[in-house]
């Protein structure tokens, strides 16, 4: 937690109330030089905000010089954001000077420049300073903690089905939904892995959420007697192995 940072961040006069809750988060996580790499699920808990909006807000925060977004770069793949809560000062001066020796070229002003430029296409391509991540380690641990999905990955490799970039953003979108309807990812993994199941949707994990109350096991029992154990592929395995011996499906 960088206190500087949060002061800082009370005292700008150019933050919206979202944009401010979202800064106030990053710098919660923040060192005094604003590196942080909170998840994007983290940050949703911490600001009341949904996944779309949090996104949407720290792209229009990396826009105006509030963030620098690098995207994989933290421990375990985690995203970093670097914080600038003043953008004008915090930037570092920058002086152009010509070289001594450089001749003095009088420029030639045509009288229609634009006549001869060629015609823009439809896509606009922005600079950028985020580094694309492509690894499903990496597309996953943006909605469930980094721990959780290793864990997952390695599943899915002893299935022999390794897990791809495209269904790593197929997951990670269902859980989003999961998340935005008050499930836990790093749950919905978890349980992926105990009922052999390749993916994991919003319905099932619900129903069998249900279904785990309506049998009289709170699912909060659940998850407190599965922290006991190890956690991920093998406590996953640990657990399977218990259910069978007890006559159950795992």
């Amino acid at each position: 937690m960088s206190i500087r940072l949060m002061n800082k961040v009370f005292d700008s006069e150019t933050l919206g109330p979202t944009e401010r809750l979202i800064m106030l988060a990053l710098a919660d996580h923040a060192d005094d030089s604003g590196r942080c790499y909170p998840s994007i699920h983290r940050l949703c808990k911490r600001t009341g905000l949904g996944e779309r909006s949090v996104q949407s807000n720290i792209k229009k925060l990396s826009d105006r010089g509030y963030l620098k977004k690098i995207l994989g770069a933290g421990r375990r793949n985690a995203n970093v954001y670097v914080v600038y809560p003043n953008p004008a000062a915090d930037a570092p001066p920058q002086h152009m000077h010509p070289a001594a020796d450089a001749p003095r070229t009088p420029q030639q002003m045509r009288a229609n420049p634009a006549a001869d430029a060629p015609k823009p296409s439809g896509t606009t391509i922005e600079p950028s300073d985020v580094i694309a991540v492509t690894t499903p380690a990496g597309i996953l641990a943006e909605v469930a903690s980094p721990e959780a999905a290793r864990s997952f990955i390695a599943y899915r490799a002893h299935m022999k089905k390794p897990l791809t970039a495209t269904a790593a953003r197929r997951l990670a979108s269902s859980l989003t939904r999961i998340s935005n309807q008050g499930g836990d990812p790093d749950d919905a993994l978890g349980m992926a892995e105990e009922r052999g199941w390749q993916s994991i949707k919003p319905h099932w994990y619900f129903k069998e959420q249900k279904n785990a109350c309506n049998s009289g096991y709170p699912p909060r029992r659940q998850q407190a007697r599965e922290r006991e154990q190890p956690s991920g592929f093998a406590g996953a395995a640990l657990r399977r192995h218990a259910a069978g011996e007890q006559g159950h499906e795992g």
